[in-house]
């Protein structure tokens, strides 16, 4: 080859790597955009009544002196704890001091738990030997709110599993203690329960008085207009650096949200959700698909990714009803789905794997590979598992499964919870 020509051909392709390197980066920088904005959203979908509500409540405690509580009562995704946050950023940044207590009622089986949280997450909680069967929390918070110089924010999640406990005093004491503290206090107790009031306490139902927020319905509209903040780019706001690439990005994004393919798409995943957290996992997903091949959004980055994602309002619900060799078989599954970027795996490998911890975690004697079969099977029942078959070289097909149904923070948290779970397992479910 003549010199020249090897020049020529060595520029076009360091012109041509060069160009692969800006797409990625303006790939890159989009994706970081976008999941920022999907996953810390900075205000509610739709109607933001209830972040109003919250910020009045906070007010009354922050700059007035009153102490409140109030029960904020929605369906799981609704919005309920991104509205109690971002009231709480909206108080920090207008220079309100105050103690963030959180408490998620997934976490506690008994009181004692409980108030050594509560104390671990305010300044000097004190030295209090919790180890007696019987504690006051209500003497325990006299001594250690002398020492509190700012209102505390109570955030009680899954409020209805601290109404299961077997006794109520706690709960009962610290909404007494709103009432009567020295230190101003505001509580807000979140829950999907909507009979909740049949499992309180008189004496603790009492003490939400008018207080009972609930979120105002989210509409398809009200999605599809989210979606397009989200997605949209602005060059300059953004910096992309590529004025050219955000306006055909724009331009595609407008389009894909008038796509009958695309509107479908994420009007099922609307309509059968039972987390909010499935719609954001499906357009990160979609995002996480742009490449330097298809640099703009498409409507099948969508379907794949719903694909990809439980949508059936029934299972998550049968989700917590797993057996323990279930649960094991799900934390397999997390193992498994780190090995591989496809989402699928063999059953086979699977079973082995879900068999080996069982026997180390859960107990030592046998159970039949019938057991593991049946408990596979029951998965796929319940549409945790989509089953799929890979054709092979000789013609057979090779079994194989693609989870469906949940994340693996869901699982773990799942596992964690559970109370008929060995404590070898839960452990187990913190490091896969």
């Amino acid at each position: 080859m003549a010199p020249a020509a090897s020049r020529t051909k060595s520029k076009r392709k360091a012109t041509a790597d060069a160009e692969e390197h800006e797409i990625e980066r303006i790939l890159a920088k989009v994706r970081k955009v976008i999941c920022k904005r999907l996953y810390e959203p900075t205000k509610l979908i739709g109607d933001e009544r209830l972040s109003g509500e919250i910020e009045h409540l906070l007010r009354k405690t922050l700059r007035f002196n009153e102490s409140n509580s109030a029960l904020i009562l929605g369906p799981a995704g609704c919005g309920k704890s991104l509205a109690v946050d971002l009231a709480l950023s909206q108080a920090r940044e207008e220079g309100n001091m105050f103690h963030e207590v959180r408490l998620d009622g997934k976490h506690f089986t008994t009181e004692i738990p409980i108030v050594k949280d509560i104390l671990d997450q305010l300044p000097d909680g004190g030295d209090f030997d919790l180890s007696m069967v019987q504690i006051n929390f209500q003497d325990i918070w006299e001594t250690v709110s002398d020492k509190i110089e700012h209102p505390v924010i109570f955030v009680l999640e899954s409020f209805e599993l601290f109404a299961k406990l077997r006794t109520q005093q706690l709960v009962y004491n610290l909404f007494d203690i709103v009432a009567h503290s020295k230190c101003h206090i505001c509580v807000f107790a979140l829950t999907s329960d909507v009979n909740i009031f049949t499992t309180l306490d008189n004496r603790v139902s009492s003490r939400f008085s008018k207080n009972v927020l609930i979120p105002s319905p989210v509409d398809f509209k009200d999605l599809l207009a989210h979606l397009q903040q989200v997605l949209c780019l602005s060059n300059e706001k953004d910096e992309i650096g590529n004025e050219e690439y955000c306006e055909e990005f724009n331009l595609q994004v407008q389009q894909m949200l008038l796509d009958p393919a695309f509107i479908k798409t994420m009007k099922r995943a609307f309509d059968a959700r039972t987390h909010f957290q499935i719609i954001q996992n499906i357009v990160g997903d979609a995002v996480g698909m742009l490449s330097i091949k298809s640099s703009f959004l498409e409507t099948e980055f969508f379907e794949i990714a719903s694909s990809r994602q439980y949508l059936d309002a029934s299972v998550i619900c049968s989700i917590e009803d797993c057996t323990v060799l279930e649960c094991v078989y799900l934390l397999a599954t997390c193992a498994q789905l780190s090995k591989t970027s496809t989402g699928a795996f063999t059953y086979s490998s699977l079973h082995e794997k879900a068999r080996t911890w069982f026997h180390a975690n859960v107990k030592s004697e046998m159970l039949s590979d019938r057991s593991f079969v049946n408990a596979f099977h029951t998965l796929v029942t319940m549409g945790v598992f989509t089953p799929v078959h890979h054709a092979q070289t000789d013609g057979s097909t090779k079994n194989a499964a693609y989870l469906c149904a949940v994340d693996a923070e869901d699982i773990r948290e799942m596992v964690q919870c559970r109370q008929d779970v060995p404590e070898k397992l839960r452990k187990l479910a913190r490091t896969v």
